[in-house]
């Protein structure tokens, strides 16, 4: 068995109750799945190496808005 992960959101009670509407009568107004272009499979390779290495450059949330904005 594939191993899971919970994932919590928080909306503003406006949109929840809109969304359950939503859901409870047709379901949700998009697709949730991907279709991966031939570059998805090469980047969660590097993801995963990347994790593993010891030595690769880890950084805050914080480092990574700076190093996006430079």
């Amino acid at each position: 068995m594939a191993a899971t992960s919970k994932v919590t959101y928080s909306f503003d009670t406006d949109v929840k109750e809109s969304c359950e509407a939503l859901c409870d009568e047709i379901g949700l107004p998009f697709d949730l799945r991907i279709s991966p272009d031939e570059e998805t499979p090469e980047a969660i390779a590097e993801a995963r190496r990347l994790s593993r290495d010891p030595d690769a450059k880890r950084y805050t949330v914080s480092e990574a808005l700076e190093e996006l904005k430079k």
